[in-house]
């Protein structure tokens, strides 16, 4: 039982190793910071194919919002942004810009933090002429996900740090030095 165990273990693993990285891609810059009105309030991304496939790819963008416990959740918010293209096919070797532009509140009274999603989709399910590989053939398929920062910063925003508390060191007493 062992034995068999370890073989699938094994093929699996040749497999992965063996499966090239043919639909790698790259974002760049991974995060952007906006401002809510003027010239900052649109900002480019570039997509990059590094493979040597074509791929299909889906850009959304979601709120970045995390609790006390700095656990983070995501809603849509595709109606505070404008992404142009939304959806691209890239051959290989190829780059495409990707321009974001915010469209929500202009007064914002403090930054706000979303972020973009480029999601990587079967190449069938842009492309209804590429070649059909839902086909059962053995192989593993990896899809690659970048989920970057984007941040709204007020126009005249400037840090606003506050200590509320602060636990005593164990040197000195507990007291901090002077």
């Amino acid at each position: 039982m062992l034995i068999i165990r370890l073989l699938i273990a094994a093929s699996l693993l040749v497999q992965l190793i063996g499966e090239r990285t043919s639909d790698a891609y790259r974002l760049e810059p991974i995060s952007r910071v906006f401002a809510p009105t003027g010239s900052k309030a649109t900002q480019s991304f570039e997509i990059n194919n590094d493979g040597n496939e074509r791929i299909a790819l889906v850009v959304s963008v979601q709120t970045l919002e995390r609790d006390d416990s700095y656990v983070e959740t995501n809603r849509d918010a595709e109606d505070e942004f404008l992404i142009y293209p939304p959806q691209m096919v890239l051959s290989p070797g190829k780059r495409q810009t990707l321009r974001v532009t915010w469209l929500g509140d202009t007064n914002l009274a403090r930054e706000k933090a979303y972020r973009i999603v480029v999601q990587q989709v079967p190449i069938e399910q842009l492309d209804p002429t590429a070649k059909n590989t839902t086909t059962p053939d053995g192989r593993v398929r990896v899809l690659l996900n970048y989920r970057g920062t984007l941040f709204i910063r007020p126009l005249r925003a400037a840090p606003k740090i506050s200590i509320e508390a602060a636990p005593g060191s164990p040197v000195n007493g507990g007291r901090f030095p002077s």
